[in-house]
């Protein structure tokens, strides 16, 4: 796989469990990155919404079609739906 953006280097390093990759900066700077770019000049395969279970996701989508996810939950996002619903399943596993 080539590693040619931010979001495919941090997808790679999970993904191959590279510890070469400090997650935690690289993550970081990604989101930071995104946070200044506008929607032009951003991943042109990146999407974020305020998710109804009151976190906030973010996605891009990259080569091999393959996707990293990032979800951001904090007590002052104030958007969850009521009721909650929390418990739920996915039809797949993650790590």
């Amino acid at each position: 796989m080539k590693i040619e953006s931010l979001p495919s280097k941090i997808y790679s390093s999970i993904f191959l469990q590279d510890g070469a990759v400090d997650l935690r900066k690289a993550t970081i700077d990604l989101i930071l990155r995104e946070a200044h770019l506008d929607v032009e000049r951003s991943h042109p395969q990146f999407s974020a919404q305020c998710h109804p279970l009151g976190f906030f996701a973010c996605r891009w989508l990259l080569e091999e079609r393959h996707t990293l996810r990032l979800h951001l939950w904090s007590k002052d996002f104030t958007w969850a739906q009521e009721p909650g619903w929390e418990i739920h399943d996915h039809l797949f596993s993650f790590q």
